[in-house]
């Protein structure tokens, strides 16, 4: 079974108590110190949609396996698009979105593909739970490609979420 990818967003400065939200940051910004887990890759919007799909996939088998596969990933984005965000300040949200611009705009990209259309985004926690929407879909996709069934088996859903670690 599939282990989900890292749901880090920041790392935290033992020292000032700071956050960061490079991906790669090994020391804080505004004091110097080395950050807890420096070594540690935070999570992008990639890595966080794919944890969606992962999640919801082992959560919720019986219910994966009796709906059309593509609504997975409308099941599996239902909470954050009912709580409208995904991390819990406009702050960190913009920098997590500045660290990750480039799937930013590879969501935008796609939901101009898909619907012809701009997206009207009111605020940045908007955007933010937008582009991981868009990733969930993206990254569905690609681990549902060539499977011709309507719903998952036991197999298919297994293969899936192997799958998912590949994409």
């Amino acid at each position: 079974m599939s282990k989900l990818p890292n749901f880090k967003l920041f790392k935290e400065c033992p020292g000032c108590y700071s956050w960061a939200f490079g991906k790669r940051d090994t020391f804080c910004s505004s004091c110097g110190g080395r950050l807890k887990d420096a070594e540690v890759h935070l999570a992008g919007i990639r890595d966080y949609s794919s944890s969606l799909l992962i999640e919801y996939l082992t959560h919720c088998k019986e219910t994966a396996k009796v709906i059309n596969i593509h609504d997975v990933p409308i099941l599996a984005t239902k909470s954050i698009k009912e709580q409208g965000y995904v991390e819990f300040s406009t702050y960190a949200t913009r920098q997590i979105l500045a660290e990750c611009w480039n799937e930013v705009e590879i969501a935008l990209d796609y939901w101009r593909e898909k619907t012809g259309l701009d997206i009207h985004i009111t605020n940045i926690g908007n955007l933010h739970v937008f582009c991981v929407i868009c990733f969930v879909e993206i990254i569905w996709k690609k681990a549902t490609f060539g499977m011709i069934e309507y719903h998952l088996t036991s197999k298919t859903l297994t293969e899936s979420i192997y799958r998912l670690d590949y994409v």
